[in-house]
């Protein structure tokens, strides 16, 4: 015998599934919803699987790099597109307008730095200078650890350097630091600085780099 379904019981399946389809549809972020931001630290901007600084690390975006923002969330982290995959960038650090290729303008050139006492020693030429500190924004995961040499850093001696040996003295615009870390490619000198505002703060530079001896 065959057991017939009402029609009321049709009508409402049917206004259930109109009224979930419309809700994801709404809910879901499209691509005519997104905004273009771009990446506004000199350090660059790392992005991660969830909408906290506690959350796993993926990669990062360098300085002045566009992304695709679907979506600010409550705590104004910004859902954003990369690789056809969803990850989060802190929405703080990202500006609405397009930067300048390189933001020399922001920090100090090697003609505007003060005259400083030069040591003896070689040079190894102009190095792009950044900055960095010990939080997670910087280092991720090792956030609060030994540097690479295996000592702790510290402002005003530290840097991260690949083309010399852990140990190393260099002279950067009058400073004597120690080469005591990595995570920088050649041709780059990272200074570490006491927090995340003056690694932010002191911006990217160009200067020369001596080997003090």
């Amino acid at each position: 015998m065959k057991v017939r379904r009402s029609k009321p019981l049709n009508n409402f399946k049917k206004k259930l599934a109109t009224t979930v389809t419309l809700l994801t549809v709404l809910l879901t972020p499209t691509l005519a919803n997104a905004e273009t931001k771009y990446v506004e630290p000199t350090i660059g901007l790392n992005y991660r699987v969830g909408n906290s600084t506690n959350t796993k690390k993926i990669g990062a975006l360098p300085y002045g790099s566009s992304v695709e923002v679907l979506e600010i969330t409550d705590n104004n982290w910004a859902k954003v597109k990369i690789d056809d995959q969803m990850f989060y960038m802190s929405n703080e650090y990202l500006s609405d307008v397009p930067l300048v290729p390189e933001p020399i303008l922001q920090s100090q050139s090697i003609e505007s730095s003060p005259v400083t006492t030069s040591y003896s020693g070689y040079s190894l030429g102009t190095y792009r200078i950044t900055h960095y500190c010990g939080c997670v924004s910087c280092n991720g995961s090792w956030a609060g650890s030994p540097t690479a040499s295996g000592a702790y850093p510290v402002a005003g001696r530290t840097v991260a350097m690949a083309d010399l040996p852990f140990g190393t003295e260099v002279e950067i615009n009058g400073q004597i630091y120690t080469v005591e870390d990595r995570g920088v490619p050649s041709g780059c000198v990272d200074i570490y600085v006491d927090n995340h505002s003056e690694a932010l703060n002191s911006g990217m530079y160009y200067a020369e780099v001596r080997v003090v001896g």
